[in-house]
């Protein structure tokens, strides 16, 4: 009878050991999460208020709280570094997207207007609130061109936003949706970087809702390459 006890407690105990293993492993999984998001956003605050020269495993570890030498786990390397930053930064600004154009993401189908406005909270979240990120990502989009990797990262990045763009922009009906959506991400991250590179704070939540109006309706016209757009917008053909 014991050996058949001992049977019956081994395969339990066993058990145990293996739940409390798999509860460590994904203990230290988030740990690890949190420390590579902290150190991510730190890398994104130096090369948005100091520059990417300050940008260094050193000023990392300091400006994250950590002893000297943590980041390197993560970022063994600059570009490991840098990406680590990108990275950072697309993933705030897929947050930011996702939020101000959910409420696109039920069934439809939804109005120009309804477009507009989330185009417009999008545009308004990102220099108003994360101007840090905005700026961050502006110096790494130049540091790319000598970084393939990055310039992979924010090509995927961008190919989201497409993706997205052509989802939202139904509303509008444009003849080729991808040559429109490519028009209208264009558009919008150009705004948004001259908003706040350009820190032109005079410009007011209604200027910004009547540039995406334009943005959206070039966008759909635009991409039929035609001379017949709406009397707000002139638009000529490429042949003229």
């Amino acid at each position: 009878m014991s050996r058949t006890v001992l049977q019956k407690v081994g395969p339990i105990r066993m058990q145990g050991h293996t739940s409390e293993g798999r509860r460590v492993v994904e203990l230290s999984k988030q740990r690890r999460g949190e420390r590579r998001t902290k150190f991510g956003e730190a890398a994104v605050e130096i090369i948005a208020t100091q520059g990417l020269r300050a940008l260094t495993h050193r000023t990392v570890d300091e400006t994250a709280g950590f002893p000297s030498g943590s980041v390197n786990y993560y970022a063994p390397s600059r570009s490991r570094l840098l990406a680590l930053a990108l990275e950072t930064v697309h993933a705030q600004l897929r947050s930011i997207a996702m939020t101000a154009f959910g409420p696109l993401m039920s069934p439809g189908p939804h109005s120009p207007d309804e477009v507009i406005e989330c185009g417009t909270v999008f545009v308004e979240t990102a220099r108003l609130e994360f101007p840090d990120v905005v700026t961050a990502r502006h110096a790494l989009l130049v540091e790319a061109q000598f970084y393939p990797e990055l310039g992979d990262m924010i090509n995927d990045h961008r190919q989201e936003l497409i993706q997205l763009s052509i989802a939202v922009g139904a509303a509008f009906r444009p003849e080729h949706p991808e040559d429109a959506a490519n028009l209208v991400v264009a558009l919008m991250d150009g705004l948004i970087q001259q908003l706040v590179l350009g820190k032109l704070e005079t410009v007011t939540r209604p200027m910004v809702k009547m540039a995406m109006s334009h943005i959206c309706t070039i966008g759909s016209e635009s991409s039929q390459w035609t001379t017949s757009a709406r009397p707000s917008v002139a638009l000529t053909s490429p042949h003229d």
